[in-house]
């Protein structure tokens, strides 16, 4: 079953380090950058990473990135592009480790809204989905029914322009929808990844079963 192993975070003072991965874990980077700059991500122990998804440029850049099939190690993260930036790294276990991109993406621009929309997806089979995006001043946020709010690395009032999100196991249709309490323009995109199929066999108890033979054959003698 997939799960969540641990998160951390980094921001243009600070790049994310100490953080320990396991063999086959899928590793995703979901960022905000203010000035729309072109962005970049690798960590020490698997190199560079793949971008899954990137929102439309409004309000800064909201986008999300991935490492599948990780190698084991400690791994500090860098991340490089414009001046003011913050990320979520998330760690998970249980995750389908094949080569390719994410399952499906897609991204939106939210105009003066506090509904924000991420756009729909539909994933192939049970999946987790990730969530990005990047505003301004929110006001304080409310996730999707079923989601989880991922720690974002921002100080001050940077804290408040950004927003991470996932949820595990899920199944069929959904457009991730956000709500902040300030009325705002957002950018914002959602990557699905898909999870490991549950290979768990079932056993059925045969007690019962040889009983109700063993008194079929008594029956059967005494007659």
């Amino acid at each position: 079953m997939a799960s969540l192993r641990s998160e951390t975070t980094g921001n243009e003072a600070g790049d994310a380090s100490g953080v320990a991965l396991f063999a086959g874990d899928l590793i995703v980077v979901a960022l905000r950058e203010r000035d729309g700059s072109t962005m970049a991500v690798s960590d020490s122990v698997n190199g560079a990473y793949t971008r899954a998804v990137a929102a439309p440029v409004t309000t800064g850049v909201s986008e999300i990135w991935y490492f599948r099939n990780s190698a084991a190690g400690t791994a500090s993260f860098t991340v490089t592009g414009g001046s003011v930036r913050d990320y979520n790294v998330s760690v998970w276990s249980g995750m389908q480790t094949g080569a390719g991109v994410a399952d499906t993406t897609n991204s939106t621009t939210n105009s003066a809204t506090t509904s924000h929309t991420h756009g729909s997806v539909t994933p192939s089979a049970l999946a987790l989905i990730v969530t990005a995006f990047c505003s301004g001043t929110t006001g304080g946020m409310t996730p999707h029914s079923g989601f989880t709010a991922l720690a974002n690395g921002a100080s001050g009032l940077g804290a408040d322009r950004q927003y991470y999100a996932y949820k595990l196991a899920h199944a069929g249709a959904v457009n991730p929808t956000h709500t902040s309490v300030n009325t705002i323009t957002s950018d914002a995109c959602v990557a699905v990844f898909l999870e490991q199929a549950d290979t768990t066999v079932q056993i059925t108890p045969m007690r019962n079963q040889f009983r109700r033979g063993r008194s079929a054959q008594k029956r059967r003698r005494a007659a």
